[in-house]
């Protein structure tokens, strides 16, 4: 297997292998998230019935959801944003930065009682809110099925690491080129 970061490199080096190899089979050559998506739908399922339907949100969706996370726990008062950020609340430039912040943590492996007590520890009150929606879009997604990118590489991680699915990638994957 040969990954590459995206698409058109993906691509790219189909056709260099192509040209060097000429005719035959050649080695897979994809992206990390579609190693990833691969990963879970044949894996995932053997562990978890819940991944045979797990769901990857495109970054329109994304977007979409992250704002429509925020208006409602404006609505609901499920959030207590900090006063200096009302008015920044409806901007998509500001749901940009929440959902960013969020990846990093799904990225980092840090989870949004970690970032809660972080805040309590320093008095941030911004820290404080912002745990407070990554809980909320952790438990929404995990209710819609649904995973970001960042998401599903931490999920492929997880199904690869499964002793029995690392015994058969060992078994099939005889190399893999990054």
């Amino acid at each position: 297997w040969a990954v590459t970061v995206g698409r058109r490199a993906a691509a790219d080096l189909r056709a260099q292998v192509a040209g060097l190899l000429g005719s035959g089979a050649l080695p897979t050559i994809t992206t990390i998230h579609a190693l990833a998506f691969s990963l879970v739908a044949t894996y995932g399922p053997g562990l978890d019935d819940e991944l045979s339907q797990v769901r990857v949100l495109s970054g329109a969706e994304e977007d979409l959801r992250v704002r429509e996370l925020i208006t409602g726990s404006l609505a609901e008062a499920a959030i207590t944003w900090p006063d200096t950020l009302h008015q920044a609340l409806s901007t998509l430039g500001l749901a940009n930065e929440v959902r960013a912040f969020n990846a990093r943590l799904r990225e980092q492996g840090i989870d949004p009682d970690t970032v809660a007590g972080h805040a309590r520890s320093t008095n941030d009150p911004l820290l404080a809110a912002l745990a407070q929606f990554a809980a909320m879009e952790s438990q929404t997604a995990t209710l819609e099925n649904v995973v970001d990118y960042p998401g599903l590489l931490s999920l492929a991680l997880a199904v690869a690491a499964s002793p029995e699915v690392n015994r058969q990638l060992q078994a099939t994957v005889s190399a893999l080129y990054v």
